[in-house]
């Protein structure tokens, strides 16, 4: 019979690759290209850190920016399908709209139209 944690990670190597068990967490490796120059300032920079603790927030950061890119370009798509929607208001309209809208608010309390 397979353990639990064994079975993990033997689904894990499937999928993934380069795998491992350290108590019951399966760690899977992803070899990764990074240049030269940024290997060693990255090792230099970070000397006496974590550098798993260090990748690991970063890719995180990386995760959360994409996340947040992702909603700003939905967000723009939703806002150009309603304007596409919206009815043409030439600059003239605008304009004569915002006198309108500043004497209603001003009038009140006894300032005088431009």
């Amino acid at each position: 019979m397979i353990t639990r944690p064994v079975a993990k990670l033997a689904a894990a190597k499937q999928e993934h690759g380069g795998c491992s068990m350290i108590g019951n967490s399966v760690y899977c490796h992803r070899n990764r290209s990074v240049p030269d120059d940024v290997k060693e300032s990255f090792n230099q920079t970070f000397a006496n850190e974590n550098s798993s603790a260090i990748v690991t927030r970063l890719l995180r950061e990386a995760v959360a920016q994409a996340r947040r890119k992702a909603q700003s370009d939905a967000a723009f798509m939703r806002i150009l399908a309603r304007r596409q929607q919206a009815p043409h208001v030439s600059s003239e309209e605008i304009l004569q709209m915002r006198d309108d809208i500043r004497v209603e608010s001003d009038s009140p309390h006894g300032i005088a139209a431009r």
